[in-house]
């Protein structure tokens, strides 16, 4: 058999540790992503709450003047 049939267990390790490291990665980016997200979600809301308590003054303002 050939050596690409039978890996020996020092290229299975390197290999594992490549993949454990990529996935360290993947988990690191997506915490950053999340916390991102989090972050829009909040300034969304925020805005939202500013935006719902703005109207109402609009309203009124503009009824007494017409």
């Amino acid at each position: 058999m050939s050596d690409e049939a039978n890996p020996s267990l020092d290229l299975i390790a390197r290999q594992l540790q490549l993949v454990l490291a990529d996935v360290r990665r993947l988990r690191d980016d997506t915490r950053v992503l999340t916390a991102i997200a989090m972050r829009r979600d909040h300034t969304l809301s925020a805005l939202l709450a500013e935006v719902r308590a703005f109207a109402p003054a609009q309203t009124s303002a503009s009824g007494s003047q017409g």
